[in-house]
């Protein structure tokens, strides 16, 4: 079962987001019922409308189709008790699943398909025939299951959920170009970074432990560097840091004195956000290269007309910080740390 504790944590509080484990709800009429991995959240019953929904983007409608393939979701779940990803399918969308299998009928991709894959992170084509363990996609089940508990659980504030494995976060070069590029990448896509979503970031721990992957470097004394240490290095880049970035299998769900004073807490197992994300495949800045180790690599480009979108993560990253991205820097020597 997943890590759940029942620390008593205030209803509201003032400590800056970008700076702190717990974030406060942003607007004064929504009280939390408690936090999952330091974000808000509150209970939600029912209702008939309530179904997931994904647009995708990137397909190239072969056989490799997931490596390219980018996903936004609509009411992204997680189950607590399973430790899984969950969409939840309505009857409409089961039925013209079903009629989508007819070849006779439709002969085209919908890029509403729950029926897809895609790929959980960046790819290391130095994997080989490993790589594919990468293809995943999110369970689906039926929304009758939400409505048999009676509710779920969403995030107070307008969140964007976003599980991905990390390709080798040992490595800052790794980190921040087949990690955050990525990351960065799917969010403009689709419109998820207006500045008022929260990002709720969650590392996959897959069950197949990819070669150099941060599953096999987390924190292994014979071999350095550590994962763990690069990330709580370079998270805040992302306005992010481990105290609210877990893996699936050890989320930290806890409940305010109040919700606990009255009995109310774990209602349903399901945490939902409005909005999600996965498939970082071929966002990476290598894509289906090996990084530039062969002489087949310079075929094709990967990155050409990518230089403006560039400038624009490097900005995100340093106002994430709290440091002007446009502040001129006017004294020397200059010197970068990692």
């Amino acid at each position: 079962p997943p890590q759940t504790t029942t620390t008593t944590l205030p209803s509201a509080g003032a400590l800056p987001r970008k700076a702190s484990t717990i974030r406060t709800p942003k607007s004064p009429n929504i009280q939390p019922d408690g936090y999952f991995n330091g974000n808000p959240i509150h209970y939600k019953t029912y209702t008939p409308e309530f179904h997931s929904s994904s647009h995708c983007l990137g397909d190239n409608f072969g056989a490799d189709a997931w490596k390219y393939r980018s996903c936004h979701f609509r009411n992204f779940c997680f189950d607590t008790s399973t430790q899984s990803f969950v969409l939840f399918t309505s009857p409409e969308q089961h039925n013209l699943e079903t009629a989508m299998q007819n070849a006779k009928l439709t002969e085209f991709t919908p890029s509403f398909s729950l029926n897809t894959t895609v790929s959980i992170g960046g790819i290391n084509f130095k994997w080989g025939k490993d790589h594919l363990h990468m293809e995943w996609f999110p369970e689906l089940r039926s929304v009758e299951d939400v409505k048999s508990i009676g509710g779920y659980y969403t995030f107070s504030n307008d969140a964007v959920l976003l599980p991905f494995h990390s390709l080798a976060g040992f490595n800052p070069g790794h980190l921040v170009w087949d990690d955050f590029l990525p990351i960065y990448t799917i969010l403009t896509m689709f419109n998820l970074l207006d500045g008022e979503k929260d990002l709720v970031l969650m590392r996959y721990k897959p069950t197949f432990l990819q070669w150099a992957s941060c599953d096999r470097r987390w924190n292994n004394a014979q071999r350095k560097p550590f994962c763990k240490t690069m990330l709580k290095k370079f998270l805040p880049l992302l306005g992010q840091s481990l105290e609210i970035m877990t893996t699936q299998e050890n989320v930290n769900v806890t409940w305010t004195e109040e919700i606990r004073n009255i009995g109310a807490t774990n209602r349903s197992k399901y945490v939902c956000a409005d909005n999600g994300a996965a498939g970082l495949g071929m966002l990476t800045d290598h894509g289906p290269k090996l990084h530039g180790w062969k002489k087949k690599d310079y075929e094709m480009t990967q990155n050409f007309g990518r230089g403006g979108m560039l400038y624009e993560f490097r900005n995100w990253m340093v106002n994430n910080i709290d440091i002007d991205p446009f502040k001129q820097i006017s004294k020397g020597p200059y010197k970068i740390v990692f």
